[in-house]
């Protein structure tokens, strides 16, 4: 009895100085910050923040600026919509009287229309830019090599660019040079208003040249550069192209065997049924 009585004791103490040491070492997280409160405080602050991206002025503005600003939308009625057609779509449904969870799923769905058609329109606008650069390219380095002053160079481009945003971008980028004699703030303009690699690239050989006195060999390198890629891209356009119509072929094939095979295929399973039955 003894025993017993110093076991539960002693089993009382151990439970006593375990959950004064959890006690401790919670407060002791609770200052480090690795307390379990404060892994979800900040988790929940990482979603506000992901959130409140979708709100952000500047950033829905330097989207609406790469996507050719479609409709003329602003970065207010880009906001608006977001608000605007979940309202719409919820009013839709209750009027309809739809279940609650596709009432919840199309007004998540609605949220997200605008983003996803500004996406696609900055898409489009950056593969129609990107098809005509190493044209214009190949303009800034003959201007280069020749000693053309770059504001005329600037309008050249614009004149000789055939597709509209290209040609809007390249005139904005002139007129702003124009105006301002600012080359750095023209072409930073001209970098933020598309955000595509090989305008990046061009822009900095522009400026670099000042700084080195090498922008004709930069943008000659940069040149070959792009004609390369463009040739690796047709003859990758041109492997799809023989995959499709291998495939189309093959499918050919395995409709034309289909049709042979199915009445070998529906005497032998009639036969069948007539074996078991």
């Amino acid at each position: 009895m003894f025993m017993l009585k110093i076991f539960f004791f002693s089993l009382l103490c151990f439970i006593l100085f375990d959950t004064i040491s959890l006690k401790s070492n919670k407060f002791l997280q609770r200052i480090e910050g690795r307390d379990g409160r404060y892994k979800y405080k900040r988790a929940f602050e990482g979603l506000g923040r992901r959130f409140l991206r979708f709100f952000d002025r500047d950033n829905i503005e330097k989207k609406l600026r790469r996507a050719g600003s479609p409709f003329n939308m602003t970065p207010e009625v880009f906001i608006s919509l977001k608000f605007t057609l979940p309202l719409m779509s919820l009013l839709v449904q209750i009027t309809w009287d739809t279940p609650l969870y596709w009432k919840i799923g199309m007004s998540i769905l609605t949220f997200f229309v605008p983003e996803l058609f500004l996406n696609m329109a900055e898409k489009d606008r950056k593969k129609a830019i990107e098809a005509e650069i190493p044209e214009v390219t190949d303009i800034f380095e003959a201007a280069a090599a020749a000693g053309i002053d770059i504001g005329e160079v600037f309008r050249l481009a614009a004149d000789f660019a055939e597709g509209k945003e290209l040609k809007k971008e390249l005139t904005l980028l002139a007129a702003e040079y124009t105006i301002t004699k600012d080359k750095t703030k023209a072409l930073t303009q001209f970098r933020e208003n598309i955000g595509l690699y090989d305008t990046d690239i061009l822009s900095l050989a522009l400026l670099q040249g000042d700084i080195t006195g090498r922008a004709h060999g930069m943008l000659e390198s940069l040149a070959s550069a792009q004609h390369d890629n463009v040739v690796a891209k047709l003859h990758r356009e041109d492997k799809l192209i023989d995959y499709k119509v291998l495939l189309a072929c093959a499918l050919m094939a395995v409709g034309i065997a289909a049709m042979y095979l199915y009445p070998f295929f529906a005497n032998v399973s009639s036969g069948l049924k007539d074996i078991f039955h």
